[in-house]
């Protein structure tokens, strides 16, 4: 897995991460994260001790056909989803109305329809609202799929962490399961959120070259 290379990509993804950290600066920033087992991947995730927000770039070259789709998909996993689009996606319908790109019908807020915060990239920065503090609750299945999220060696770190059995046998999904039933949802996701913020990930090189050209 490695980062898309473009000049386009890479100049909103630097953007998106500025940003980001100026939200969240004691989050980790991860590059790349798959979801659902490989059926879907996050450009960026903000993994908080709190907080898991997935980030979704659509730069001037990429297509809206499955944004929505891919914002429903990352709603089952994050507390939050953020779309980061170039500013050619933002264009009014009538170039002389009065307008404000964060609500008003374009072909990003139709193709997003309300589903995730907006943000807007524009000569090299990004601008936008910080989500609100996530206070919902969430129960099976949404903390089933976090949970997902983590590779074998770390559900079982979860599960010795929170004192659920684990043997030879255990599988991913018997863990899974086993969590979720003598755990409770909040320690599920404080114990996914901590696993995320210690992977290596391979997209971390690439993403330390990244942050030092946009510097």
């Amino acid at each position: 897995m490695s980062i898309p290379r473009g000049s386009a990509e890479q100049a909103i993804r630097a953007a998106a991460v500025e940003l980001a950290r100026s939200y969240w600066p004691s989050a980790r920033i991860v590059h790349e994260l798959n979801i659902e087992n490989g059926s879907n991947r996050a450009d960026l995730a903000v993994v908080g001790e709190e907080q898991l927000i997935l980030i979704e770039l659509k730069s001037e070259r990429d297509t809206l056909d499955r944004l929505l789709d891919q914002i429903r998909a990352y709603q089952m996993v994050a507390h939050h989803v953020v779309v980061v689009g170039h500013e050619r996606w933002f264009e009014p319908p009538n170039e002389s109305e009065r307008w404000d790109w964060r609500y008003h019908r374009s072909p990003m807020t139709e193709a997003v329809r309300g589903e995730a915060t907006l943000w807007r990239f524009s000569a090299g920065k990004c601008e936008g609202e910080r989500p609100g503090k996530y206070c919902s609750y969430r129960a099976w299945p949404w903390t089933a799929r976090m949970l997902n999220l983590l590779w074998r060696a770390e559900l079982e770190r979860v599960c010795r962490a929170l004192r659920v059995f684990v043997g030879r046998r255990s599988t991913r999904p018997s863990m899974i399961d086993d969590l979720m039933r003598l755990c409770r949802a909040p320690e599920l996701e404080a114990a996914v959120l901590e696993q995320l913020r210690h992977r290596p990930f391979a997209t971390d090189a690439a993403a330390a070259k990244l942050t030092e050209a946009a510097e």
